[in-house]
């Protein structure tokens, strides 16, 4: 099940736990002015950090090079424009992740020798 992971533009940062392919883990959103963008960290449920100041950039997920195998197993995935405002974060920015169950059921493309994902 695809889950819409929770987002606060009001806030610079803020955090929030989530259950994701079974498995709580503590999310992170900061906002960098400097950069002009929304960061991503994750956490273990104990507080152990996984992955640590992944911008968030649409289109790319922001664990995709992220090695930790404590990672969830699924795949995050942004929606929305480059170029984004801090004010966007929720609506026309989105983090959503995608759990196995998802990826697994799939469409094959041979063409592309992998997975064919539609994120609209």
């Amino acid at each position: 099940m695809s889950v819409k992971i929770t987002q606060r533009s009001d806030l610079r940062k803020h955090r929030q736990r989530v259950t994701l392919d079974g498995t709580e883990y503590r999310i992170v959103f900061t906002w960098r002015q400097r950069q002009r963008a929304w960061y991503f960290d994750i956490y273990s449920q104990s507080g152990d950090p996984i992955s640590l100041g992944r911008r968030i950039s649409a289109g790319w997920s922001p664990t995709r090079t992220a090695t930790d195998e404590r990672l969830p197993p699924g795949a995050f995935v942004v929606k929305g424009v480059d170029g984004y405002s801090r004010s966007d974060l929720g609506d026309d920015l989105q983090v959503w992740y995608y759990g196995t169950a998802e990826i697994a059921a799939l469409p094959v493309n041979d063409d592309l020798d992998g997975f064919s994902v539609d994120v609209d």
